[in-house]
């Protein structure tokens, strides 16, 4: 998400929507620090129906804190 265009972020998220099975789940995964904030991000993906069905801060599987630097969010259709 953080090599798209700012301005592209909300299409790309509506289009993982778009293309999910009711009960599917899209797998994103980014680092802090690179111009889209983790809240913004969920905030964006929340606009574009889809919602968090787990929050991690590392690919092994670590739990999402505040401070992780590092987001894997496992959306769903809301």
């Amino acid at each position: 998400m953080t090599f798209l265009a700012p301005s592209t972020r909300r299409n790309v998220l509506r289009g993982f929507r778009a293309h999910l099975a009711p009960d599917g789940r899209a797998a994103i995964g980014f680092g802090a620090g690179r111009g889209y904030e983790f809240g913004e991000f969920l905030a964006d993906a929340a606009a574009c129906g889809l919602e968090p069905d787990l929050l991690l801060s590392t690919w092994d599987l670590r739990p999402f804190r505040d401070d992780s630097g590092f987001l894997v969010a496992l959306l769903r259709p809301a």
